[in-house]
């Protein structure tokens, strides 16, 4: 089945635990805290603190009220939905467990292109998400994604029909390898970079062996990365050697897209929320990538673009892109 976007990502289990956890132990340690500056108001140091969180820590309650459930969750599986349901053919390219497969019926349900996401028998990660009043944390995901059954040859064959654009969302050997073939038959290229995926310096400059059209960044996943706090020229200089158009998210609510001969600066993002950052993240890409398909719709227009004489006219286009993303709702 031809699909416009094709989206290569995670598709987890995600086990959402609903508990006062966080409460109960906030109030457990400021008691002990106050109380032990009571009676010691002189005797307060780093050391002492450390020792009166792990007192209260040990404690807590063994077991905390509260409810689970199970939820479809990853990026490629929130991305590849919303483009779906804003009417964009998508194909999802992802691999799950076999116990797993309930989420691949809930996707071909919305309309998502399901053929290549492969069933393994392999231990996978499921996602532990703790969430109350206080926020939403992901507290463990164990079995990293580095470690799944997948290898060059697992989609050797893979046919790109008449796709336009290729995302990939969760950065793997396989996923780039997909990625360049993309690129060399003529997709246009994005690509999202997160925190949790690589040291910088160890993995992703190995791993990436291309300029791609557009990367996504949120600007504290790229303090992690880098493991130092840059301003944005300098996060760009590192990172524009990876694509043609950069663009940087920030918790203040800012967007700075870049290309070697434009610096676009926006002084809004999406509506934060702690608990849908993530969703809030998709969103926002998803709808930069549907206005940037709309406008340039092959890579050669977008060539002409970033040549010198013709960029003033792809200015427009990018603000347009931002400020659709921007209002976009999933």
């Amino acid at each position: 089945m031809p699909s416009d976007i094709i989206v290569l990502g995670d598709l987890f289990e995600d086990l959402y635990y609903v508990s006062n956890f966080y409460e109960e132990h906030a109030k457990l340690l400021a008691s002990k805290i106050f109380n032990f500056i009571k009676y010691n108001p002189d005797d307060l140091s780093k050391n002492i603190i450390k020792k009166l969180v792990i007192k209260g820590f040990s404690d807590s309650l063994i077991q905390n009220d509260g409810r689970c459930y199970f939820k479809r969750g990853g990026n490629g599986s929130g991305i590849s939905e919303i483009f779906t349901r804003s009417g964009i053919p998508t194909k999802l390219v992802s691999i799950i467990r076999k116990e797993g497969e309930w989420m691949v019926e809930e996707l071909a349900k919305i309309g998502v292109d399901t053929t290549d996401i492969i069933c393994s028998n392999e231990i996978l990660p499921i996602r532990i998400i703790v969430t109350s009043n206080i926020g939403t944390n992901i507290l463990l995901k164990p079995n990293s994604a580095n470690i799944r059954p997948l290898n060059e040859k697992t989609f050797e064959d893979f046919e790109f029909h008449k796709s336009k654009l290729i995302f990939c969302t969760s950065i793997s050997n396989v996923y780039i390898n997909l990625l360049d073939k993309g690129s060399k038959v003529g997709l246009l290229t994005a690509l999202r970079v997160e925190d949790e995926t690589f040291n910088f310096n160890e993995k992703l400059g190995k791993i990436l062996n291309n300029r791609y059209d557009i990367l996504f960044l949120h600007l504290k996943d790229s303090s992690v990365i880098l493991k130092e706090e840059l301003f944005v020229e300098q996060i760009d200089k590192k990172y524009s050697k990876y694509a043609k158009i950069r663009v940087f998210t920030s918790e203040k609510k800012d967007t700075v897209i870049r290309t070697d001969k434009l610096n676009l600066y926006f002084p809004s993002l999406v509506e934060e929320n702690e608990i849908n950052l993530l969703s809030s993240e998709e969103s926002f890409q998803v709808g930069f990538l549907i206005k940037f398909l709309e406008l340039i719709n092959n890579k050669e227009l977008l060539s002409e673009l970033l040549i010198s004489k013709n960029i003033e006219n792809l200015k427009p286009i990018l603000v347009k892109c931002e400020e659709f993303a921007v209002n976009f709702k999933k």
